[in-house]
Order: C-alpha cells, then sequence, then structure tokens
C-alpha cells in the first residue's frame, strides 16, 4: 500500500513525527532497525517547552479537555478488555507526566518513548505500520518508491522522514541515489565538523547511591548538576521519586561524563564481550567504574552538598521485593548499565529535499540532522520543536523553506549555548577541579596532551606529589611541552622535584629535534649545573657520562624509561660514549643495566639500536607508592606502544 508518511527510526525523534502525522490521519509507515524495546536508560533534560508538548499529547482530537480514565460506575456494563487495557495505559501516562515538573525535568529516553508508543496507540486508526529490524535498502525519490531490508514489496511513499541518528541512513541513501542519477552535482547532504565539546570520549553511567548505615540520606539541593571535575565536562542528575519511595535511603543517578581513554576502552571490552568474558571482567569494571564515579562526584559536592563518604555506589535493582520474587530478572538489570561512546558534533548542509516533478520530499529531524551536544539536552528538546514543525509541513501549514529556517536556527541558538556553556565551565565551575592522585595515571597516561592542559590551567592547585607524577607520565611519554609547564611551576617554594628526573628532561629537550618549537632558553644553566650529580650537560653537542659511568642508564632502566634511555643513548655514542661498556657496568646491588632491561622484559637490541625501532613493553604501575592507589585499589597492567624521538 501507498503510504503517506515513511520514517526512517523509532528513537524518540521518529515517534514524535509520526505521532504527528497519525493525529493528521496519514497513513505512516516506521522502520526500525532494531526491535522497539524500551532499553535507552540515559537520562535527559526537558526544557518548558518538550513538557507542553508532552502533555499536549493526551489531548484527543475533536476533545477540549485531556482524555480520562473510564470507571465502572459511569458504564451500566463492565468494561471490556480493550477499555481495562485503555485505563492501564492511561494510568501510565498520567504516571510519566506526573514526573514532570512546570520548568525542566530529568526523564528516561525509554520512558519518553514508551509515553509517545501508547499515544500513538491511544491516535491511530489502524493506519500506521512497524517494520522491525529493518532498514531502507535503497530508494528511488523521482519515483517515491523504496524498498527495505526485509524482502518485503516495494513501499510507495510521499515524504519520507530521517529520524534515525547521527548515522543518518536515509540521508546516506538519498545520497546514493542522488549521486547515481546526477553525478555531476554535489550530494544532497553533507556533513560538516560543528562546535562541540573539547574532548571526544563520553559515557553515560546508571547507577544507585545508598546510605552506608541505612539511615536518611540527605538529597541533594540541586536534581540537575552541570559541573567539571577531574577536567572533564559532565552532567548529573538525581531522581527524587526513588528517594522518596525508599525512605530516604538511597536515590538513582545518571552521571553523564568525558571519559579517560583507559576507561573507555575497558567499558567498551566490557560491552562487546560475551558472558564468559564479561563474567571474568567484572569484577575489575566494576572496581574501576565505581572508583572513577565516586571520585569524580567529589567535584559537585559543593554544588549538591552531598558528602560521597556516607554514601555505597551500587548497581543493584532498586526494589529488592521484587528481586527476590524474579531473580533472573534482577540478575539482568543488576549488569552494570554503562555506555561509552565517542562524541563529534556534526550538521547536514540542508534538511530538506524535495523533488519537484515526483512531488516526493525528504526532511531531517533529530540527531540525523545534527549530533546532539547531550551535556546540553539539546536532541531531544530541538527535536520535539522539529516534529511540530513536519506536522505543520503535513498540513500545508508551513512549507519545506520555513522547516529549513527553522532547523538552521535550532542548530546557530544551540551553537550559542555550547559557547555559554563552556564559559560557565570555565568560570563558575573551575573551582571544582580536585585532582585525584588514583587517577592521574589511568586519566592521562594514555592523553598526555590533556596532562598538559591540565597542568598548565591549575598550576596553584597541584601538589608536590602531583608534580612528581605528571613529570614522570610526561617523561613516559616523551612530552616536552608537559615537562616545560612543569619546569616553570619550579619558582613555587613548596616544589622539590627529583633532581635525576628533571636532568633526565633537560637531556630529552636538548637532543630532541622538535624541542625547537618550545623556548630551550627557559633552562636556568647555573640551577642546573648545581643539580647535576650524575651527569653533566654544557650544550646540545657535549653529552657525557659522568665518573660513576652508568649511573643514570641503571636509575632510567629502573624507572623503565625505554624511550628515554634510547635518546640519552643515541647522544652519547655521538659524543664518543662506550654504550655497551656503560650497559654492562654494574652498581651497588650487583646489577647491570643490561641486568635490569632484562627483568624489565625491554628488548635490549632496540636500546642498543637507539631510537630506531618501536618498543612494545608491559608496564606496571610503579608509582603505587606515590599514592596513586586509594582504598587499597590494585591498577591493573597496560599495554603501552612507545615511538622514540628521532
Amino acid at each position: 500500500m501507498p503510504y503517506d508518511v515513511v520514517v526512517s527510526g523509532a528513537g524518540p525523534a521518529g515517534l514524535a513525527v509520526a505521532f504527528e502525522a497519525v493525529k493528521r490521519r496519514k497513513s505512516v509507515l516506521v522502520i526500525n532497525d532494531r526491535k522497539l524495546l524500551p532499553v535507552r536508560t540515559q537520562f535527559v533534560a526537558l526544557d518548558i517547552e518538550s513538557i507542553k508538548y508532552l502533555k499536549g499529547m493526551m489531548l484527543v482530537p475533536g476533545k477540549e479537555k485531556p482524555e480520562k480514565k473510564r470507571t465502572e460506575g459511569e458504564k451500566e456494563e463492565p468494561l471490556s478488555e480493550d477499555e481495562k487495557n485503555k485505563n492501564r495505559d492511561l494510568e501510565k501516562d498520567n504516571q510519566f507526566l506526573s514526573q514532570l515538573s512546570s520548568s525542566h525535568s530529568r526523564v528516561a529516553i525509554k520512558d519518553i518513548e514508551q509515553f509517545i508508543q501508547r499515544r500513538i496507540a491511544e491516535h491511530q486508526t489502524g493506519n500506521i505500520q512497524f517494520r522491525e529490524n529493518a532498514k531502507i535498502e535503497s530508494l528511488d525519490m523521482s519515483t517515491g518508491i523504496l524498498k527495505i531490508t526485509d524482502n518485503s514489496k516495494p513501499i510507495q511513499f510521499t515524504t519520507l522522514i530521517g529520524a534515525d541518528g547521527t548515522k543518518h541512513h536515509a540521508a546516506n541513501k538519498v545520497n546514493e541515489w542522488h549521486e547515481n542519477n546526477y553525478p555531476v552535482s554535489p550530494q544532497v547532504f553533507e556533513y560538516k565538523k560543528v562546535e562541540g565539546p573539547d574532548y571526544n570520549l563520553h559515557g553515560s553511567f546508571n547507577f544507585i547511591l545508598k546510605s552506608k548505615t541505612g539511615e536518611i540520606l540527605d538529597f541533594p539541593e540541586k536534581t540537575f548538576v552541570v559541573g567539571k571535575t577531574l577536567a572533564l565536562n559532565g552532567m548529573l542528575t538525581f531522581d527524587e521519586h526513588s528517594y522518596e519511595k525508599n525512605n530516604e535511603s538511597l536515590f538513582k543517578c545518571s552521571f553523564a561524563t568525558e571519559l579517560p581513554p583507559y576507561l573507555y576502552h575497558l567499558i567498551n571490552q566490557y560491552n562487546k564481550a560475551d558472558d564468559k568474558k564479561r563474567n571474568d571482567i567484572e569484577k575489575i569494571i566494576y572496581e574501576e567504574v565505581s572508583l572513577f564515579i565516586r571520585t569524580a562526584l567529589e567535584g559537585y559536592s559543593e554544588n549538591t552538598k552531598l558528602d560521597m563518604n556516607d554514601t555505597i555506589i551500587d548497581f543493584s535493582p532498586v526494589n529488592l521485593e521484587k528481586a527476590q520474587k524474579n531473580p533472573e530478572k534482577a540478575k539482568q538489570k543488576n549488569k552494570l548499565k554503562i555506555q561509552a561512546f565517542t562524541t563529534e558534533l556534526y550538521e547536514a548542509s540542508h534538511a530538506v529535499y524535495s523533488h519537484q516533478q515526483a512531488h516526493t520530499r525528504y526532511l531531517s529531524t533529530g540527531d540525523s540532522y545534527r549530533s546532539p551536544n547531550y551535556q546540553i539536552g539539546q536532541g531531544i528538546n530541538n527535536t520535539f520543536a522539529q516534529a511540530q514543525a513536519v506536522g505543520q509541513v503535513l498540513d500545508g501549514k508551513k512549507s519545506l523553506e520555513e522547516y529549513e529556517k527553522l532547523c538552521k536556527t535550532l542548530s546557530e541558538d544551540m551553537t550559542d549555548k555550547t559557547g555559554l556553556f563552556r564559559n560557565v565551565l570555565k568560570g563558575e565551575y573551575k573551582n571544582d577541579i580536585k585532582p585525584s592522585n588514583m587517577l592521574w595515571h589511568h586519566l592521562f597516561g594514555n592523553s598526555p596532551s590533556n596532562l598538559t592542559d591540565f597542568i598548565k590551567n591549575n598550576q596553584n592547585k597541584l601538589t608536590p606529589a602531583h608534580y612528581q607524577l605528571a613529570l614522570d607520565i610526561a617523561l613516559q611519554n616523551n612530552k616536552l611541552d608537559m615537562v616545560y609547564a612543569l619546569y616553570q611551576m619550579e619558582n613555587r617554594k613548596d616544589f622539590t622535584p627529583d633532581p635525576i628526573l628533571l636532568q633526565a628532561a633537560i637531556i630529552t629537550a636538548l637532543v630532541d629535534k622538535d624541542f625547537k618549537k618550545y623556548d630551550p632558553t627557559y633552562i636556568d644553566w647555573e640551577r642546573t649545573r648545581n643539580l647535576m650529580t650524575l651527569i653533566e650537560v654544557i650544550n646540545f653537542n657535549t653529552l657525557t657520562l659522568d665518573a660513576n659511568k652508568s649511573t643514570l642508564l641503571h636509575y632510567l632502566a629502573e624507572k623503565n624509561y625505554p624511550d628515554l634511555m634510547k635518546t640519552c643513548i643515541k647522544q652519547l655514542q655521538k659524543n664518543g660514549v662506550n654504550v655497551e661498556e656503560a650497559l654492562s657496568q654494574k652498581n651497588a646491588q650487583g646489577k647491570s643495566v643490561v641486568d635490569i632491561l632484562k627483568e624489565n622484559n625491554v628488548n635490549i637490541s632496540s636500546i642498543l639500536n637507539a631510537a630506531r625501532e618501536n618498543v612494545v613493553h608491559t608496564y606496571k604501575n610503579e608509582l603505587q607508592g606515590m599514592g596513586m592507589a586509594q582504598n587499597n585499589h590494585q591498577s591493573t597492567s597496560y599495554q603501552k606502544t612507545s615511538t622514540s624521538s628521532e
């Protein structure tokens, strides 16, 4: 059968458009690439216009007031099964709407989707169909015919709606058709990067904060907080309903935040693993995620008046009575509700396309038009504004040009809000940053460029222990800009950096060809010479070992810095030092440099080749003694590929 509207995607955007079309008695087909199950537990912040829009869905066409539940007393005969089901749906709808305040509300995406599905069922008169586990295979805008991947017959359409998220599958199919038929013309939809988060690794966590003692837990003063902690931006929300429901001893939380690289990869490894592998790593990831959440939320304490010391982080089902009745369901609910994803914002060059002769048209909506900036709640709120506009297009009350203009305006407004959001974070929330020794190595070891910025922006907050740890990470990663940032901090009287590490940093600065990008004049040569007890540095070409010969190399081997060793050896060889002899010298414990390297499983030949090949090695957290471990938390080993400087 021909359809007035075909919708690609059944998230909030697709369902809202389907609702608008059904309300106007249009024939609708919704295509979704997975089952229509309410599985998206992420929370979103609805603005006042979105709340009004959802409440308006309760209005039935032809009636001025929202529909109410019918009772037995209103009818002489008993309620039919259909009427009972309808009453149950109305109860669910009213319960959902009761969560929405008059201003901003925090709601799970799955609850929004279920609500709209029920409202569609209430309004529809047999003129909507859903195709699950399918997507558009091909389309022809000149004939208004498309095929989908479930091997069904070709489908005739007039209006195609792209509501299929950031992968914009329907828009891609329009592009394919256009390229095949008009190869000289540019693409219909080009996606260009727009201003977004500074850091693109993100995650979301749903968990429960419980009172340690089971006593009353003070509920946070704010239920929705945007903040910055551990140098990462995030959005934290609390569920007051769960708090009231459980004797004020716990509440549900949702935390959306930028992630450190190690945690991003660990979460993806967990989510992609089969059940057996999941069980193997579940304890590790539970500890890592819990520790990250606990440490990160300390930065929000000022805005929430929440004392994390009084709480336990739990991923168990809230309703223990239900859990006992249905253990299998409880087991599923008890799984870690964590997601990790990358966020880069893209916007389509156009929101609409129309074929004049065939009278067919395509409209993008929601994330298909512009990637969402979840930290500002942009996606869901723009979606509902666009859905209402699509309805007006279907009515003929709004032109395609007006719809295009609306989408552009919403996008421009979001760009402005993104800039404002950044300013708020850099101003109001900058004092919330509370560095954690425990997390520094994990957080920045795989992304030292972030640590460099962190050091530059928070010099007055770093302790000597932080300094020592940062310098160690800088040397492991050959990050000279970080060394420079740290060196600039030495005018602080409370800093006494390890002189050997400092000398090693200076050597790296002198022999690395890229250091000219920085300012080598920062080195205080007189002070440096006073520190030199192991080596003598005069200028770029005169690095030699002192009478103790290999003491420095022993130190670097013990610290497991093969890259830095290769850098030093390379310069020593240039200056005529017998490196093999130095490597064989024994220290006070009777160990040579080679012995220590073997103990650390370092490839000896690569050291002797001095920076001519990569070294892949496993390193353990050698800085545990410097305060990185908390609560007896043991860090796991990580694989690291180090590339030396030529």
